[in-house]
């Protein structure tokens, strides 16, 4: 995740993922799958990609409010004439509690 702006009260921070859709040793994501559910045209393999952009608020020294808002998309890049791909949008939002001594600055 890339912190774009980090004052001592909040930060934003951008993040995006994306290759070969299960993690691999490189870390890259691969999804294969044995079924082809949505369209018998339909590849084996996909790709995904990923995109959020959040905000994280200090609350107090002990607690943190994270929000953020993603978009996820699956597919498989056309590499087979269909290409049925599912688009999905997320809201998260997370209390943080840290246990233990606190630094002054945000991580």
């Amino acid at each position: 995740m890339k912190v774009l702006v980090d004052t001592s009260i909040w930060s934003l921070a951008l993040r995006r993922r994306g290759g070969p859709a299960s993690l691999n040793e490189e870390g890259k994501q691969l999804v294969a799958a044995l079924v082809k559910a949505i369209s018998q045209n339909a590849a084996y393999l996909n790709f995904t990609l990923q995109q959020a952009i959040g905000l994280q608020f200090r609350l107090n020294n002990r607690y943190e409010l994270r929000t953020s808002i993603e978009h996820f998309h699956i597919s498989d890049a056309f590499i087979v004439p269909s290409n049925p791909g599912v688009d999905e949008m997320s809201y998260n939002a997370g209390l943080t509690y840290y246990v233990g001594r606190r630094t002054a600055s945000l991580e």
